[in-house]
């Protein structure tokens, strides 16, 4: 059997001293591809670098897009440059992790409303899946994304909501 990880941050630090042993246990339980959705500015090249590297195991999906935590007061900065790596030569398979996050905060709501969306837009221009995280947002997550019904399509993981 093969399994697919749609979902895995294995390109930050924390993973940096152990990720031959996290990816052996990966190829030992039967995971074969890995998915890697970036987060901002900060991520974006970790997540292309380790989308490049050589697995014995299995392959690597890189995707690209902003987390909605880290849409914040310069949000239009960070879309323009998730939108640069995009228009590159690199290789992306998805457009995420893209979202609605209420837990934390909700100071930049509307802004991650307006990210989502325009994040969705950028899907449907490359006909690339979505990878939607919804945390405490379920229904402005699904209302965003009926605005595209038809157009749009991907994996959705809502958080529960306490």
């Amino acid at each position: 059997m093969m399994l697919v990880d749609t979902h895995c941050h294995l390109y930050l630090e924390k993973f940096d001293n152990d990720l031959e042993q996290v990816l052996q246990r990966s190829v030992d339980n039967g995971i074969k591809k890995i998915f890697l959705p970036a987060i901002d500015k900060e991520t974006h090249q970790r997540v292309i670098s380790l989308s490049q590297s050589a697995w014995a195991g299995g392959e690597f999906y890189a995707m690209m897009g902003v987390h909605p935590c880290s849409i914040l007061a310069n949000f239009e900065e960070e879309l323009a440059i998730a939108k640069q790596y995009l228009d590159s030569s690199n290789k992306f398979y998805a457009i995420g992790e893209i979202g609605l996050d209420y837990y934390w905060d909700v100071s930049f709501k509307e802004q991650q409303i307006i990210a989502f969306e325009r994040q969705i837009e950028w899907s449907i221009e490359r006909n690339l899946p979505v990878a939607i995280h919804s945390r405490n947002s379920t229904g402005d997550c699904i209302a965003s994304m009926r605005k595209f019904e038809g157009k749009a399509k991907g994996i959705f993981t809502a958080l529960a909501e306490p």
